[in-house]
């Protein structure tokens, strides 16, 4: 079994492979130690461990409780060890891992060029070339980031914030957040998109969304596009394969 550790901001996303196969997903807040956090989870039979991670102090916690637990040294994802990676960037190694991950897989799974948008902590978009080269982005505050704010104020709320409303304008307090929180996030990313292609002159290209947020924004999208909400991990796995 592969254990693939996705370290964010927020959350701590594990992935369960078998063979190629995502057989189960763990999510642990970023603040829990890692030991706690690998020991519950009693997983068996693990053979490899990768990490992708934008959190160094918890590389390091992971790293010390893999091979504690599973006698395993996990793979690191850095910007200089994934073969077949593009960066053409100004500094390669500022390029989050996740971000990595989320090209490699796009490579194998979707037509390039293409344009990723991974709705975490922040919402990324990714830009990969018609050679397969991540080539840059932007990157955006997250939906739940953006909205953290307005749960403070209503907090009684939070639960259906992010829903469609029927209309943009809203008639009372939750349906006025749902449309600035929801219809907010799809015209920025439509915007993004439409702003992103005009600037490298193509006429068509795919869209994948991922993350968190992708599955419910996905409703709202009015162009054709891809939904994979576990990109990263997918990215990952494939890397993995890579190594043997």
């Amino acid at each position: 079994m592969l254990i693939a550790i996705d370290i964010g901001n927020t959350n701590v996303t594990i992935g369960c492979f078998k063979k190629d196969n995502l057989q189960s997903i763990y999510r642990i807040e970023a603040n829990v130690p890692a030991n706690v956090g690998l020991s519950n989870l009693e997983l068996k039979h693990v053979t490899d461990i990768i990490i992708s991670s934008v959190v160094p102090k918890q590389t390091e916690n992971y790293t010390m409780q893999s091979y504690n637990l599973y006698n395993i040294t996990p793979f690191i994802i850095k910007h200089n060890n994934i073969d077949g990676l593009i960066l053409e960037v100004d500094e390669p190694d500022t390029v989050g891992a996740d971000r990595i991950c989320n090209v490699i897989a796009a490579q194998r799974q979707f037509n390039s060029p293409c344009i990723i948008v991974d709705f975490g902590t922040a919402t990324t978009y990714d830009v990969v070339d018609e050679r397969g080269a991540f080539i840059g982005g932007a990157i955006a505050p997250g939906i739940d980031v953006s909205a953290n704010y307005l749960y403070q104020k209503a907090a009684l709320l939070r639960d259906t914030a992010f829903q469609f409303p029927e209309f943009a304008v809203g008639k009372n307090t939750e349906t006025n957040l749902q449309s600035g929180i929801m219809f907010g996030a799809v015209d920025e990313v439509e915007g993004m998109i439409m702003r992103i292609k005009n600037e490298m002159k193509w006429e068509a290209c795919d869209v994948i969304l991922t993350g968190g947020f992708s599955t419910i924004i996905s409703s709202g999208i009015s162009f054709k596009h891809h939904v994979e909400p576990n990109l990263t991990l997918i990215g990952m796995e494939i890397i993995n394969r890579k190594l043997k």
